[in-house]
């Protein structure tokens, strides 16, 4: 059979919709898990446990990228 059963990505930080301080620390904390053919990648705008910028105002967005090897 194939797999037609997408990576799970859950994301704890950056939280959707929250609100941080200007210039403060915050780590990028994120996991991607699959069940199906297994993972290949996990990638995000930064990089799981590195510190997101919070030093230019506004709204942003934060994008997580995983792919399973069944492509």
């Amino acid at each position: 059979p194939c797999d037609e059963t997408p990576p799970v990505i859950t994301i704890a930080t950056p939280a959707d919709g929250a609100t941080y301080a200007r210039a403060s620390t915050v780590l990028a904390d994120f996991a991607c898990t699959d069940t199906g053919s297994g993972l290949a990648t996990c990638m995000g705008d930064v990089a799981d446990g590195e510190t997101i910028d919070t030093d230019t105002l506004g709204a942003h967005t934060f994008t997580i990228h995983a792919t399973d090897t069944a492509g």
